[in-house]
């Protein structure tokens, strides 16, 4: 059974149990800083959301950026009243996530 699972962890790696950083348990490590001004403008950009792009004034990190995201897309559904949109913000998140790694690593 060949399997990939994703770890996020929002710690220092000290923090983490030594179990589960052993070799052959965790293969990669991202670390991902808080983005600058040009880049997190630029990523809002390329999630559609420019208006909330040129408001950014600092330095600032992707949870930040997809927490509002998510936030806009929540009141969407309240307002639409329509369950599709739900489904497709999940079935998007994934390809967003690959395109992250490839623009900002």
């Amino acid at each position: 059974m060949h399997q990939q699972i994703i770890c996020t962890f929002n710690c220092d790696i000290q923090s983490i149990d030594p179990a589960l950083l052993r070799d052959g348990r965790l293969v990669m490590e991202y670390k991902f800083d808080k983005l600058n001004i040009e880049n997190a403008r630029r990523l809002c950009k390329h999630l559609n959301m420019e208006d909330y792009g040129n408001t950014i004034e600092k330095s600032i990190s992707l949870a930040e950026i997809y927490a509002k995201k998510t936030t806009e897309k929540e009141i969407l559904t309240m307002n639409d009243d329509s369950i599709a949109i739900n489904q497709r913000i999940l079935r998007d998140k994934i390809p967003q996530i690959e395109n992250l790694l490839n623009l900002y690593s």
